[in-house]
């Protein structure tokens, strides 16, 4: 996924300002520019929390876009932060489409859960760092504000979700239907678990030799 490249497209305002100001006609862009400083300022409060449930990752994201969108044709230039932004994008989406996927074909709502937890604290890291790396040092502080609390992946919770799935062959059923699994390294290994004696030497030995050849 790209970020910028889309930008002026996508943003409620930026476009709207843009032809106001191609078209000299300065009564509507006095009102556009209202517009995209209200929806700005509303951004920045509403990101000002330090949880990092979807709704306050989704309002972060939309007040960093502002933000950054102040770069202008930097945007491209600055690759580190134009991919950081993306990778946020695309996290917010993957979440969402969880949301929208156990809503239409229900999924379990602890893996659900689960999931979207990892998203947004992984999300939040990528927010937090991209403010760091902000090259404007006035605006980096108006920013620091609006920084979440990162919570670290909790081992312990990886172990149970992990459990909670091997109990539950449904969820995996689910994952597996639009993988390309048959006949793959990913399916040996999951007969493996099931093998043992000469029958599991045989395929463990078929699979470590992945990519070898014969002289």
């Amino acid at each position: 996924m790209i970020f910028g490249q889309g930008l002026n497209k996508s943003h409620p305002h930026i476009y709207d300002i843009f032809q106001t100001l191609d078209n000299n006609n300065f009564p509507e862009f006095k009102k556009e520019f209202n517009k995209i400083a209200k929806h700005s300022i509303k951004c920045y409060f509403k990101s000002m929390g330090k949880n990092n449930d979807l709704e306050n990752i989704t309002y972060k994201f939309a007040n960093l876009t502002n933000f950054v969108a102040l770069l202008g044709g930097k945007i491209k230039s600055m690759q580190t932060i134009s991919g950081n932004m993306a990778d946020i994008l695309s996290n917010i989406y993957f979440a969402y489409s969880l949301i929208w996927y156990h809503n239409n074909d229900i999924i379990e709502t602890k893996f659900r859960d689960y999931c979207i937890k990892r998203l947004c604290n992984e999300t939040a890291l990528l927010i937090n760092e991209t403010i760091d790396n902000y090259p404007n040092n006035t605006i980096k502080l108006i920013l620091k504000l609006t920084t979440g609390k990162v919570e670290y992946n909790n081992h312990n919770e990886y172990g149970k979700i992990w459990n909670y799935i091997n109990e539950n062959p449904d969820i995996m059923n689910k994952v597996k239907e639009d993988l390309f699994y048959e006949n793959t390294v990913v399916e040996k290994l999951e007969k493996l678990n099931n093998l043992s004696g000469e029958e599991y030497e045989k395929l463990y030995q078929d699979i470590i030799s992945v990519g070898e050849f014969k002289n």
